[in-house]
């Protein structure tokens, strides 16, 4: 993105690269006035020294146009863009308008070709279907443990099951039950699991853990049946697993003694700050720094990296200028820089090498080297060096919110830092600050640094996680000098003196600090309103605020400030253009269903099951604060009493009359519940006057359109006559041509997550994950479910066989129901809710037959398929790497 200045082209003006030569200033004669093209190119060439900064957004750009794709683009359309945009380039001049446009396409096409080469680089086999207690053998390359749930093992594959050697994936990540003792990397194991493919989106449009999971080489998660045994193997670990697992043992011998010393909670976060590993805090605590806004604090990111190498640097430099021989000949100052490198590496190597440390450490040597060549270390330059070595070297992180969320502080803080600069450059020097003052500005400074950083990240933590944590500023007031002068200190020193068996004290002093940090965030965390939930916003007001913000950090002139206008932009967009929220949602194990009410909060239908995940993500989705309960909001079933209902005066929902037997009747019995869109002691809440559920399913008259989700047979030939919209649990029958739209098995398993939008009677759009996600690598292709059978049993499927369908019958009664993927079980109507929560039933179907007294419908059993060993959702501990701050 850089032009000689020389010539004229295409209209555009040329201006030369020494400043003023040539300009209309410069001469002596009176000007017409400069059009506005001319004064924007004077403007950008004043700050030709800054186009650089660019450079790693642009090439951003073109990442985030492969990613939008729904397809996978050819890799040699990807390699022949950037040679195309450069040819161009050269043809169409030197004006510098003209260049940036060109120099801007240019860089684009090469974030496009950069991470289409990525993704074939690093493909490998992804599992297609679940499969079910199936024999994996492989070498551990990690081992985490988990609160409550054992260990975490990421194992690389040698076999998997009667699979091919070329659909066999690379990795897989298994939850174990309990401990395995002395388990380390490198070790040899063979264990008996239940596989799926990682996991789709909750919704359309959402965290895609998927796609982590491929640039991961992660092809299948799941959970070991039996427990893990350690095996001989005749291959051979791979050299790289051989360097790590030596790595990845030294990590487990400091964790094992940092809570030999810090037993507890203490001893966790502690883990987590020296060793990486925060499997062992616990969710309460994780949310009660998730909440006060210090979650940051306990993930080894650039705060931790840029202490401890700072503290390494400002320590050998002091102990070298201690010595007048060596400080007087020798560039101390460099020698520290070098030192700091090396401990940087060391503490990214005993940390884990997550993605996070691994773009802190990237970050924290660029400076090193900037003072290794006489740089400022501070500076926006270094901030681009360091974005733009990431996107080369792993381009799907510009997809990661740690990412964002880190550079968009960085970068924040760094253009803060410049304004100051120039204010004080301007006004007296520090030598005439006096002390009260020195310290005034040191906790102010803190202030400022909160405040940028805070107001950097809200839009990415709202975009993201549809979360703002309203009290962050103070929380961080609070902690993070503790996190500066006590905590990692102690840290370091730990390190330093573990080889000598003197870890306990640092220890203590680190353990006092960590201590006091989370009675912090416990504190803020519990204020009222400290955290508030925000719906999703649109991904247009995202880029807006997004591009305001880079227009006002990185350019110097005072034209900067138009940045403002363009973040406001997004602001605006954001609270009036809200994209539409589903009216009705499918989950993709194709058993949870959630219908918004008149309220327009969401009523759930399903049994919990595995289903907290999904939940939770929707609720988020809409900025309910329900979302933090979790699963809790969802009862098992909402049933009614076994026995028939006799007909009540309410409107009948139905095909016809409900005197002529053919209609379901609304009654006016509440759902009345603890939380919010459930009803309340007052009166039923405007979901409860839109939903009806009984023994055979539940209804819903949303905007005209009749929505019915039968869970029983007796309901599903009277749901085929009379709904506008069906959500089956079973194959769609033969001759049910009434509803406009219908989602069964098949339509989950081809499309996953399905959200529906109601726009008038019977008009009815569908979005699905599947879609949104388009036919990438990630993505495995849903498939049709055929073979389904009418009768008998199935069998278990062999090890390293698909999961093949089974059949379950469905019989129509009062007693109670069964659902497709619990077969040959009978469950009783509940009306007590999930988690003790009361539910009652704001309507009851009645449904008459000329033949069948009970007001039951005679419809004869049917065998319908289990689909949950094909497509069954994965369980939410196998999805929490999800984005995090």
């Amino acid at each position: 993105m850089a032009g000689d200045g020389g010539g004229r082209s295409g209209g555009m003006v040329a201006l030369p690269d020494r400043a003023g030569e040539d300009r209309p200033e410069a001469s002596g004669l009176a000007q017409p006035p400069a059009s506005l093209g001319v004064r924007v190119a004077l403007a950008i060439e004043d700050e030709r020294a800054r186009w650089f900064y660019w450079v790693p957004v642009f090439i951003g750009v073109g990442i985030a146009v492969y990613f939008a794709l729904p397809v996978e683009p050819p890799l040699w359309l990807a390699l022949l863009a950037p040679v195309v945009a450069l040819a161009a380039r050269i043809a169409l001049g030197h004006a510098t308008l003209v260049t940036l446009a060109t120099g801007a396409v240019t860089l684009a096409s090469v974030g496009f070709a950069l991470v289409t080469v990525r993704t074939a680089v690093v493909a490998a086999p992804v599992l297609e279907a679940r499969l079910d207690r199936v024999d994996v053998e492989g070498f551990v390359e990690r081992v985490e443990p988990r609160t409550g749930r054992g260990e975490r093992i990421t194992l690389r594959v040698t076999r998997l099951g009667a699979l091919a050697p070329d659909a066999t994936p690379q990795r897989v990540r298994i939850r174990t039950p309990s401990r395995v003792e002395g388990l380390g990397p490198g070790d040899a194991l063979s264990v008996r699991a239940s596989l799926s493919p990682p996991a789709a989106p909750a919704l359309p449009g959402g965290y895609d853990f998927g796609r982590y999971a491929y640039f991961q080489g992660i092809g299948g998660v799941g959970y070991a049946t039996e427990a893990p045994r350690r095996v001989v193997l005749s291959a051979t670990p791979p050299l790289s697993l051989r360097i790590w697992s030596s790595v990845e043992r030294l990590r487990q011998s400091i964790t094992r003694r940092i809570e030999a010393a810090l037993p507890g909670e203490t001893g966790a976060i502690a883990a987590a700050l020296l060793s990486g590993e925060r499997g062992a805090i616990s969710d309460a605590t994780n949310d009660a720094y998730r909440n006060s806004g210090l979650f940051h604090i306990l993930s080894i990111s650039g705060l931790h990296m840029a202490i401890m190498g700072g503290a390494v640097f400002w320590f050998v430099r002091l102990l070298l200028a201690l010595v007048p021989a060596v400080a007087l000949v020798y560039p101390i100052k460099k020698w520290a820089a070098i030192a700091a490198g090396l401990a940087s590496l060391a503490y990214l190597a005993i940390s884990g090498g997550s993605f996070a440390t691994v773009r802190s450490f990237i970050m924290i040597a660029v400076m090193f080297l900037a003072i290794l060549l006489d740089r400022p270390a501070l500076a926006m330059r270094n901030v681009a060096v360091s974005a733009l070595l990431i996107l080369v070297l792993y381009p799907e992180s510009l997809l990661d919110a740690g990412f964002q969320m880190s550079f968009a502080a960085v970068v924040a803080l760094v253009a803060a830092y410049e304004v100051v600069r120039d204010r004080l450059a301007a006004g007296p020097g520090r030598g005439d600050i006096g002390p009260v003052l020195r310290v005034g500005l040191f906790f102010g400074g803190i202030v400022m640094t909160t405040l940028v950083a805070s107001v950097a990240v809200a839009p990415f933590a709202a975009y993201h996680f549809h979360k703002s944590q309203q009290y962050a500023v103070v929380a961080n007031l609070l902690a993070v000098p503790i996190t500066n002068f006590i905590v990692m200190p102690a840290a370091l020193a730990t390190l330093i003196v573990m080889p000598l068996g003197l870890e306990a004290g640092p220890l203590y002093v680190m353990g006092a600090g960590i201590d006091a940090m989370s009675v912090v965030a416990r504190w803020v965390g519990a204020f009222p309103g400290a955290v508030v939930h925000l719906p999703a916003m649109s991904t247009a007001s995202f880029a807006a605020m997004l591009a305001g913000g880079l227009w006002l950090t990185l350019w110097h002139a005072h034209w900067r400030l138009l940045g403002l206008a363009g973040a406001g932009a997004g602001i605006v967009l954001a609270v009036v253009a809200k994209p539409p929220a589903p009216d009705v949602l499918v989950g993709r194990g194709g058993n949870l269903v959630a219908v918004r009410g008149g309220d327009g909060l969401l009523a759930f239908v399903g049994h919990s099951g595995r289903a907290e995940f999904e939940i939770e993500r929707w609720l988020e989705h809409d900025g309910d604060a329900r979302a933090s309960e979790g699963g809790k909001v969802l009862p098992a079933y909402a049933t009614v009493a076994a026995a028939p209902h006799a007909p009540s005066a309410g409107p009948s929902w139905g095909s016809g009359d409900a005197t002529e037997g053919t209609g379901r009747v609304a009654n006016d019995v509440p759902l009345t519940g603890g939380g919010r869109g459930h009803g309340s002691a007052g009166g039923p809440s405007a979901t409860a006057r839109v939903i009806a559920c009984d023994n055979a399913g539940c209804l819903a008259r949303i905007k005209g359109t009749l929505v019915a989700v039968p869970r029983h047979a007796a309901a599903l030939a009277e749901d085929c006559r009379a709904a506008d919209l069906l959500v089956l649990a079973v194959p769609r029958p033969t001759g049910c041509a009434g509803p406009a739209q219908v989602i069964d098995p098949g339509t989950v398993r081809r499309g996953g997550t399905s959200a529906i939008y109601l726009d008038g009677s019977r008009q009815i759009r569908i979005e699905t994950t599947a879609a949104a996600r388009g036919v990438r690598p990630w993505s495995p292709s849903y498939r049709d479910v055929r073979d389904w059978k009418r009768a008998g049993g199935a069998r278990r499927p062999a090890a390293g066989e698909q999961a093949r369908a089974t059949p379950t019958t469905f019989a129509a009664g009062a007693e109670g129901e069964q659902h497709a993927d619990e077969p040959g079980a009978t469950i009783q109507p509940d009306v007590s809710g999930d988690h003790g929560r009361e539910t009652s039933v704001i309507g009851a179907r009645r449904r008459r037959s000329g033949d069948d007294p009970s007001g039951v419908s005679r419809l004869r059993s049917f065998a319908a398929p289990n689909l949950a060993g094909t497509f069954e959702p994965p369980r939410p501990e196998d999805e929490d790497d999800g984005p995090a701050p």
